[in-house]
């Protein structure tokens, strides 16, 4: 899986918690991603919005995984986060917390390619900024 999907993945994945618990409100979040290789930064951390509606939330926000991936750990319960997936060529991990208007998530990308092993990990901090999107 290429690392733009993964980096989707963890943000979607995150989201996770908000079809189970469903404490987290509807609203427009700002969600500032900041990611390191290998040791270093790859720029400055990127911000964007995402809107979250009930329906959203009502629906579930799991992402789905590619045909060839799958989940080994999906737990979102007691305001914690911790995911897993594995797949034929990387494996991804994700720890965090949630409250009702915001989530923190640290995830960690193993991709392997050939000999070469490359390790991506991602801080994902959000936080509802309007309750309306």
């Amino acid at each position: 899986m290429h690392k733009a999907s993964w980096m989707v993945l963890l943000s979607l994945a995150s989201t996770a918690v908000f079809a189970e618990d469903k404490t987290i409100e509807p609203g427009l979040y700002e969600v500032v991603t900041k990611s390191v290789m290998g040791g270093s930064s790859m720029g400055e951390p990127t911000t964007a919005q995402m809107c979250l509606t009930a329906k959203d939330i009502a629906n579930g926000l799991a992402p789905a995984l590619d045909k060839n991936c799958k989940w080994v750990r999906n737990v979102t319960a007691g305001g914690k986060l911790d995911y897993a997936t594995t797949c034929p060529d990387s494996t991804m991990t994700a720890t965090g917390s949630y409250t009702p208007t915001g989530y923190l998530l640290d995830g960690k990308i193993v991709m392997k390619d050939g000999g070469d092993t490359m390790v991506l990990e991602t801080h994902i901090a959000a936080r509802r900024v309007r309750e309306k999107c």
